[in-house]
């Protein structure tokens, strides 16, 4: 078994003004799929946790063709890649009913011990991960995120007990509610993302206060910071799609 594949319905509660998944559920369920891939490789969380392994998301690269709506019916694909240096690779792309893939992202992950949070490399993972071999994109592995010349305060925002997962930290989803939280209100009405990077830096633990910074790159992306005292805590970028293109329904 290369991949790994299960069925789902967008949740109404985790749609935005537009009734469109946010960026954050999206992540989220990213993040349940690659999970429960590990699980049926007999790889779970708890097992490797009791053997001194944790898997840590470092970055995302995330294409968007289309939002689905609430209700809609998806099928959700994850592939795991060959490892890139430190980083294990992980593929996963959501389809909708009439097959047509509508969401697809690339990450990149960091295995670490779950105690001392120290570095290990692949070759100290004791267990045969089946990597998906035919072509891919190793785009994951080299994201970069684009800061422009001029930053500005976008505010503060401290860590709180419902944005903590079992790792102790932020969970990786949580900084999309924090980035889309901190764009123009008027472009989130009017403007769709089209492209998502996040490159998680430093984990933030309850009681971090987490200071925000961003900017344009250009008319249609943005730029975020977000910072732990002089430590960078994430940076991630946001790409829209032409303006006045909305979504088709489902």
């Amino acid at each position: 078994m290369e991949g790994f594949e299960r069925k789902i319905i967008v949740p109404m509660p985790e749609c935005d003004i537009k009734n469109r998944w946010k960026l954050s559920c999206i992540m989220r369920q990213m993040q349940e799929v690659g999970a429960q891939h590990l699980e049926a490789l007999d790889m779970g969380f708890q097992k490797l946790w009791d053997e001194g392994f944790v898997f840590l998301l470092s970055k995302i690269l995330l294409e968007i063709r289309r939002r689905p709506v609430g209700g809609e019916r998806l099928r959700v694909v994850t592939q795991p890649r060959p490892p890139k240096g430190a980083q294990f690779l992980r593929d996963i792309c959501f389809y909708d009913q009439n097959g047509e893939e509508i969401i697809c992202a690339g990450t990149a992950w960091m295995l670490a011990d779950p105690v001392s949070r120290t570095i290990r490399r692949p070759a100290e993972y004791p267990y045969v991960i089946p990597y998906a071999q035919e072509p891919y994109s190793d785009a994951a592995a080299k994201l970069k995120c684009r800061a422009p010349e001029t930053l500005e305060p976008l505010g503060s925002r401290e860590v709180r007990y419902s944005d903590l997962d079992t790792n102790g930290h932020v969970n990786n989803a949580v900084y999309g509610d924090i980035v889309c939280d901190h764009l123009p209100m008027e472009e989130i009405r009017r403007r769709e993302i089209a492209r998502f990077k996040i490159h998680y830096a430093r984990e933030a633990r309850s009681g971090d206060i987490l200071e925000l910074f961003g900017g344009a790159l250009t008319a249609d992306s943005r730029y975020q910071l977000g910072k732990r005292g002089e430590e960078k805590c994430f940076e991630a970028e946001v790409e829209y799609g032409p303006l006045g293109e909305e979504p088709a329904s489902k």
